[in-house]
């Protein structure tokens, strides 16, 4: 539900926004794109905020044999003069699978030492941005700042023969953005983003650095398609306010990425 009011204001605003411009030119994009590579850190689950429910900063995700994520993201941008509108979603989901080489207390659930256990995490996030773009005279560098609202839809669960828990969640914050384009010709070009939180501003910090190739495939059509490949890391963390705080901290480094766009509307 707060997706979806998030996304009436943004559109609603934007929406008058270019309604006021006299003159304007704009192309609606989609974007999908696949990143892969490792992950490690904890998850810190309590029953309640309760003491003695949860082994501190433990699980690691090493233990329960998550070493690895898949990340499936998909995007609109709607672009508008220099402005551009987006929304996307980032399908985060991690498992693994592992006999734990010590007991572990998570929910109020005890996995005793030796005990397989089967692990599945959601890291997803929700994004809906505005960003403004600054073309250099000679049009080869295009810089922009970005503000965006991120909504993380975390889920745990951990099942073992006659043993499960599971926890979800959501949290949301506000992350401040900039980055650049540089064209070294008509086809080809390179995109660096960057995007932080103000620290303590919620319980939720979401920091995202990537570098990407793209390469124009087509300029004569009218999707035109562009691939890309590059680079990502990223850092999610969550801590709330209970006696003993859900804490999860996790970061994913080096992801490889490979997407394309392609134009939907022009």
């Amino acid at each position: 539900m707060r997706l979806t009011r998030t996304a009436i204001v943004f559109f609603g605003l934007f929406a008058l926004t270019t309604y006021a411009a006299p003159h304007y030119q704009s192309s609606l994009n989609f974007l999908f794109w696949y990143n892969y590579g490792k992950t490690r850190g904890f998850s810190q689950i309590p029953a309640g905020g309760g003491p003695g429910t949860t082994s501190p900063r433990r699980p690691y995700l090493n233990q329960l044999g998550v070493d690895r994520t898949n990340i499936y993201n998909l995007m609109l941008a709607w672009h508008v003069n220099q402005f551009k509108l987006y929304g996307g979603y980032q399908f985060d989901r991690q498992s693994g699978h592992s006999r734990v080489t010590q007991l572990t207390l998570t929910h109020a659930t005890t996995f005793p030492a030796g005990a397989n256990v089967r692990t599945r995490y959601n890291f997803d996030l929700a994004r809906i941005g505005i960003a403004y773009f600054y073309p250099h005279a000679t049009q080869r560098l295009i810089i922009y700042p970005a503000v965006e609202w991120t909504l993380l839809n975390f889920r745990s669960s951990l099942t073992s023969p006659g043993i499960r828990t599971q926890r979800d969640f959501d949290a949301s914050t506000v992350r401040f953005g900039s980055g650049f384009i540089y064209n070294f010709s008509h086809q080809l070009a390179f995109n660096m983003t960057a995007f932080t939180v103000i620290p303590n501003l919620t319980q939720l910090d979401v920091y995202t650095v990537a570098g990407r190739f793209m390469y124009l495939l087509a300029p004569q059509t009218r999707s035109q398609p562009t691939i890309f490949l590059g680079m990502r890391w990223q850092r999610i963390r969550f801590q709330d306010h209970q006696r003993v705080p859900n804490y999860i901290k996790i970061t994913e480094w080096p992801l490889l990425e490979v997407g394309i766009k392609v134009k939907l509307i022009s």
